[in-house]
């Protein structure tokens, strides 16, 4: 997707999901990263409320396009990231 990466594994025993996130340095210095990463975690617990995935680790990495783009644009990214990887 434009504004994110999405890794998925399968957890081997149920549970629920469990979810990282990481931004580089390529895409700016800390306040930029932290910014970013925030942006990512609200994207994710406000979707996963309403769409909940279990028994799965999700690691979210932000790229320099995630703090550009629009919030809700960015939410239907990882939406359909989690349709693209077929957790949901």
């Amino acid at each position: 997707m434009p504004g994110l990466v999405l890794q998925a594994l399968p957890q081997a025993e149920p549970g629920p999901a469990r979810i990282g996130f990481t931004v580089t340095k390529k895409v700016g210095n800390a306040v930029i990263r932290n910014r970013t990463r925030r942006r990512l975690k609200e994207a994710a617990r406000l979707l996963l409320q309403t769409r909940p995935v279990g028994a799965v680790d999700l690691v979210l990495i932000g790229r320099d396009a995630t703090r550009a783009r629009p919030f809700l644009v960015l939410m239907d990214d990882f939406a359909r990231a989690l349709d693209k990887v077929g957790v949901a």
